[in-house]
């Protein structure tokens, strides 16, 4: 679940770049449809599409707008009900007060009941997959599963450390981006964005995602995130959680602050993190780095299309069974 910070910044940039620039490309994501409509709810704003279930709530990450899932919503939009959130702050989106991981996640729960949606699918990235498994551990019960895109309960290498470490350590970064000059800004967006990308065709549409994301913000939730563990919470999550596990042999290997050699050994620390999380499946999609849904599209909405097919179907057992078998 890298953020944007000093400490991602340290590990990937240098031989990252030039690696992402050496790379061949996929295509890019397509263009964003249209909404059929769009509101907001409290602090967050909410762009609907498409028809039909299980509904599925995007939740994107640090600094992100809906943008970032343009491909995803054109893909699922024809057979899913869409709700793609824009956290306040992000997308040009007015900023409010703290605790702003709080007020996202009331929020969210909030689209759910207010709108009647019947348990819809969270999908989210990064930080916003630290909110779909804060969720899914809150409100199991009003949803049909989970999906995490790189979010990990714990912000990875910090998972021993004490609170008062991980709020110290991600300090200077986050007073970095409240300080920021909205040039600064920018520019530390793309130094970002580069080297968490295989394929560098797909840098300026995940740094155009970022547009709008408000500096002070931006510091603040990245604060929050890195405070934020959720391992006790894991044991209260009952629905499917579907962990997407990112690998690139060109840079995790040679990650100097937690080289990990092999997809296998990557999916087994991811698994640490999530250890008495009763109902986490880890799946590791392979010359991918942070963006999987930018690098690896068509792996990435195979195993989503996967993991909603086996929730109907478990839907459907269910309702079949027996009134003597117990459910």
């Amino acid at each position: 679940m890298p953020r944007k910070g000093s400490l991602v910044k340290t590990i990937f940039v240098g031989l990252a770049i030039a690696l992402s620039m050496a790379l061949t490309p996929p295509a890019r994501a397509a263009d964003q449809p249209t909404p059929s409509a769009s509101f907001d709810i409290n602090t967050i704003h909410v762009d609907q599409y498409g028809s039909g279930e299980p509904a599925l709530i995007l939740i994107p990450g640090l600094t992100d707008s809906t943008a970032v899932w343009s491909g995803t919503i054109a893909r699922f939009a024809p057979t899913h009900t869409i709700y793609a959130v824009t956290l306040a702050g992000f997308g040009g989106r007015a900023p409010t007060t703290a605790p702003l991981l709080d007020k996202a996640d009331a929020d969210i729960a909030a689209l759910i009941t207010q709108r009647n949606i019947n348990r819809p699918v969270l999908i989210g990235h990064s930080m916003g997959g630290l909110l779909a498994i804060r969720l899914a551990a809150e409100h199991s019960a009003f949803l049909r599963g989970a999906i995490a895109v790189e979010g990990l309960p714990v912000f990875p290498g910090f998972e021993k450390m004490t609170p008062a470490q991980r709020h110290t350590t991600g300090a200077a970064a986050s007073a970095g981006m409240r300080t920021a000059t909205p040039a600064q800004f920018t520019a530390f967006e793309r130094q970002y964005v580069v080297p968490n990308l295989t394929h560098a065709q797909n840098v300026d549409a995940v740094v155009a995602a970022g547009d709008g994301a408000d500096p002070n913000a931006s510091g603040e939730y990245y604060q929050e995130a890195i405070d934020t563990d959720l391992r006790s919470q894991l044991p209260s999550i009952t629905v499917p959680l579907l962990e997407i596990v990112p690998f690139d042999a060109t840079l995790d290997p040679r990650n100097p602050q937690m080289p990990l050699a092999t997809a296998a050994q990557k999916q087994q620390y991811y698994a640490s993190l999530f250890a008495g999380a009763r109902t986490v499946k880890l799946v590791t999609v392979n010359d991918s780095r942070h963006f999987v849904m930018y690098d690896q599209p068509d792996q990435f909405y195979t195993l989503v299309q996967t993991f909603l097919g086996q929730l109907s179907a478990a839907a459907r057992v269910t309702r079949s069974a027996p009134d003597n078998v117990k459910r």
